[in-house]
């Protein structure tokens, strides 16, 4: 097991919660233990994202195997809800 910080932005106008519960499942599924959650609220984006100049802001500290990285990926790509994310080792 690895730690990763994982940076994600949620298209301001969906219903927050929803979207984290749904990333919660998709760590639950992978087998992603999350030790720490920190939102940072609505914030400007640096530049456009799917036509979207905010978004909210939201920081999970966590452990996972690392081949499992790819397969997280690919599921928070499919998330409708999440405009961008970063999976960052430390």
């Amino acid at each position: 097991m690895r730690k990763y910080e994982i940076i994600t932005i949620f298209q301001e106008g969906t219903d927050v919660q929803e979207s984290k519960k749904s990333l919660n499942e998709i760590f639950e599924r992978n087998s992603v233990q999350v030790s720490s959650e920190e939102d940072w609220g609505v914030r400007k984006l640096p530049h456009l994202l799917k036509k979207k100049g905010s978004g909210f802001y939201s920081i999970s500290n966590c452990e996972m195997d690392p081949a499992k990285v790819k397969d997280v990926t690919h599921e928070i790509l499919i998330q409708q809800s999440i405009l961008h994310h970063m999976v960052k080792a430390l």
